[in-house]
C-alpha cells in the first residue's frame, strides 16, 4: 500500500463537509485529486465518493453536509486486483465497466479513477485511467547504455522483438564498426541480427540524443581493483548520462554485475539527488542479472529465466511487462538486493566448483596421478555431485572478478573467505602450467629460446567465442614472458589474427606453430581440436618435445607413441 494512500481514506460516519475537505487538500498530500475512499477499521473498502458526487448532492440539497458520508457513497466502485500487469488490468477493467454499465451502475456512464485491490479488499492504490493506459502501452523505446557482450546481444534481440533500441558506448571504433554492420565479437546469431537491424531499429552513438527513451537499461562493466575493489566509475558514468534525459514514470533496468546494495544505496540516491525525481513516484527501478554464457547470448536470452527484483510494485510490474517479451518465463524476486545477489551466486558457485577441481589436480600432479581419470571415474555413473573436469585456470570477464564482489557484499561483519579462497586457486594454475614448461626445459636441456606454441586464446573454447578478456592463456603468456622465453607462436580457431599478433607473439597456422616446436601447449577446448592429426604435426615438431595437454583433449597413448614426444597433463608428467 502506498503510504500517501491513507490520506485519503475515511471512515462512514464522516461527514460529508469533512470528506469533502480531504479532498481539496489530497493533491498537496501527494495523493489523487477528486476522490475519498470509504474503509471500516480494518482499511478494507465500503466505497468511494467523488467530488462531483458531494456537488451534485450541495445543488439538489438532498441532504446536509453535516450528513454521514456513507448515504451518498457509490458501494459498488470498479476495482483490479492488484496482481495484474497494467496490460491486464485494462483487459479487466473494459470488461467491469462494460457489466456496470450494463446494469446502470455508473452514475454519470464514465470512470475517471480506479481502485487497485489486495485479496482482502484492502485498497492498496488508486489509479488514474489515464495512468493505467499510458502503463499498459508496450514500451517500445529503449536505451541500452554500454554495447559490449552484455549490451550488444540484449539489444539485437530487443530489436528482433519489436523495440527502438539506441545503443550507447563511449568507444568511437566499436560504435562505427556497428553502424558498417561490423560485429567486433565472434557470437553465434550476432552478424545476421545486427545487419538487418543496425540503422533501422537500431542505432547507436557516443552520446545519448534521444529523448523518447522510456526505457534505460545499464550494461557497462563492473571491474574490480588489484585489491578486489569493485570499480564503479562506468556505472556513475552511465547514471549521468541517464539524468540529462530522464523524465516522469521512465523505468531504469540495471544488468550490470554489482556488490549487493550498490542499486538501493548508490545508483537510485544519486539519480534522485542529479534529478530531483523521486524513485518509486517520477521514475522506477528494477535489477535484472545477466546471466547469459558467451556463444550462446542470443539463444538464451530468449530461453532462460529473467530474473527481477524491483524498487517497489509498480517498478516490478513495469519491467516484468518489458521482460515478458523476451521471454515468457519470468522470476520475480522480493527486493533488489536479491536480484543483485543471483549473479554472483550463480557465478561465485561456478568458480567454487571449478576452484575444487583445480586443487584436486594440484594434489594429484605431486603423486603424479591422472586427475582427469580419476574425475571420470568418479563420474561415470555417479547419480550426484558431477566433478567438473580441472582447466589451465579460469577466465572470463565475469569468472574473474564476480567472487571478489561476492565477498564484498557481506559489509564489514562478514566477508566470504571460501570464493576468494577459490578465484585464489584458480588465479594458481597458470604459474603450475608455466611450471611445467620450466621443468621440461630443464630436464630437456634446451634454453629460453626454445619454440613455444600456445594453442587456444579465447578464455573458452566451449560454447566458442572470440574474447580473450581475462583468459588464462594471457596470464600463461605473460608468466612465460616474465621467464625470458622470447620464442613464442600462437592459434586460435576464432580469435582474429590481428589481436594475437597485438599480444607480442606471432600468430600462425597449426601447421607453422608445430614446425619445429620445442613446447606445445593446448590452453582452451574448443571443438575444431578434436580429431586433429595431431601425431603427424609432432613429427614436424624439434625433438625431443613436450605436448601440454591441459584440457585432456587427446590420448597420450596416440601422443606419444614414439620416442622424445612427451604428453603432459595438469596433473600426470611422463616426463
Amino acid at each position: 500500500m502506498k503510504k500517501e494512500i491513507e490520506s485519503i481514506f475515511v471512515s462512514p460516519d464522516s461527514s460529508i463537509l469533512e470528506v469533502m475537505n480531504i479532498i481539496n487538500s489530497a493533491p498537496m498530500k501527494g495523493c489523487p485529486s477528486g476522490i475519498a475512499v470509504v474503509v471500516n477499521d480494518n482499511k478494507e473498502l465500503l466505497g468511494i465518493v467523488t467530488d462531483g458526487d458531494i456537488r451534485k448532492t450541495i445543488i439538489k440539497g438532498i441532504i446536509g453536509l453535516n450528513s454521514a458520508i456513507s448515504q451518498i457513497m457509490i458501494t459498488d466502485p470498479v476495482f483490479v486486483d492488484e496482481n495484474l500487469s497494467y496490460e491486464q488490468m485494462m483487459d479487466s477493467l473494459i470488461d467491469k465497466v462494460n457489466l456496470a454499465k450494463q446494469k446502470g451502475r455508473l452514475r454519470d456512464g464514465k470512470i475517471n479513477k480506479v481502485l487497485v485491490l489486495d485479496k482482502d479488499r484492502k485498497v492498496l492504490d488508486v489509479l488514474s485511467l489515464y495512468d493505467m493506459w499510458k502503463d499498459s502501452r508496450p514500451r517500445r523505446n529503449v536505451c541500452v547504455i554500454g554495447v559490449g557482450f552484455v549490451g550488444l546481444t540484449l539489444s539485437l534481440v530487443l530489436a528482433e522483438r519489436g523495440y527502438n533500441v539506441f545503443g550507447v558506448d563511449i568507444n568511437q571504433d566499436k560504435v562505427n564498426d556497428l553502424k558498417n554492420g561490423k560485429t567486433p565479437f565472434y557470437e553465434i546469431g550476432l552478424d545476421s541480427l545486427l545487419k538487418k537491424h543496425i540503422n533501422n531499429n537500431f542505432k547507436v552513438e557516443t552520446k545519448l540524443e534521444n529523448k523518447d527513451n522510456d526505457v534505460y537499461i545499464i550494461s557497462v562493466g563492473t571491474p574490480i581493483s588489484s585489491g578486489g575493489e569493485p570499480d564503479l566509475t562506468a556505472l556513475k558514468g552511465s547514471c549521468d548520462t541517464i539524468c540529462g534525459f530522464l523524465k516522469h514514470n521512465d523505468l531504469i533496468l540495471l544488468r550490470s554485475t554489482v556488490p549487493v546494495g550498490v542499486t538501493r544505496k548508490f545508483v537510485i540516491p544519486y539519480i534522485e539527488q542529479k534529478t530531483d525525481l523521486k524513485c518509486g513516484k517520477d521514475f522506477y527501478v528494477a535489477f535484472a542479472p545477466e546471466r547469459t554464457i558467451e556463444g550462446k547470448a542470443i539463444q538464451e536470452l530468449q530461453t532462460l529465466p529473467q530474473i527481477i527484483g524491483a524498487y517497489d510494485d509498480k517498478s516490478l510490474q513495469l519491467s516484468t511487462t518489458f521482460f515478458r517479451r523476451l521471454s515468457r518465463n519470468i522470476v520475480t524476486l522480493d527486493s533488489l538486493e536479491e536480484a543483485e545477489m543471483v549473479k554472483l551466486i550463480n557465478n561465485s558457485f561456478r568458480d567454487l566448483g571449478f576452484s575444487f577441481s583445480n586443487e584436486f589436480s594440484l594434489v594429484c600432479s605431486e603423486h603424479n596421478i591422472d586427475a582427469f581419470k580419476v574425475i571420470l571415474a568418479a563420474n561415470d555413473g555417479y547419480p550426484r555431485d558431477k566433478i567438473p573436469l580441472p582447466s589451465p585456470g579460469v577466465g572470463g570477464f565475469c569468472l574473474k572478478k564476480d567472487p571478489y564482489l561476492y565477498s564484498k557484499s557481506g559489509g564489514s561483519k562478514y566477508s566470504s573467505e571460501l570464493s576468494v579462497l577459490g578465484r585464489k586457486i584458480n588465479e594458481h594454475m597458470p604459474q603450475h602450467v608455466v611450471d611445467k614448461v620450466n621443468k621440461f626445459v630443464s630436464l630437456k636441456n634446451k634454453t629460453k629460446s626454445a619454440k613455444i606454441f600456445l594453442i587456444g586464446f579465447a578464455f573458452k573454447g566451449e560454447p566458442e567465442t572470440s574474447d580473450i578478456r581475462n583468459s588464462s592463456t594471457l596470464d600463461i603468456l605473460e608468466l612465460l614472458k616474465k621467464q625470458g622465453y622470447t620464442n613464442l607462436y600462437g592459434y586460435d580457431p576464432i580469435v582474429p589474427k590481428d589481436e594475437i599478433n597485438s599480444l607480442g607473439l606471432n600468430c600462425v597456422s597449426l601447421n607453422e606453430g608445430f614446425k619445429d616446436a620445442d613446447v606445445i601447449m593446448v590452453l582452451n577446448n574448443h571443438r575444431s581440436y578434436i580429431g586433429l592429426p595431431v601425431f603427424e604435426y609432432l613429427s614436424t615438431c624439434k625433438k625431443p618435445v613436450l605436448f601440454l595437454d591441459s584440457w585432456h583433449l587427446f590420448s597420450k597413448e596416440y601422443v606419444a607413441k614414439e620416442g622424445e614426444i612427451y604428453y603432459s597433463s595438469l596433473s600426470h608428467d611422463e616426463f
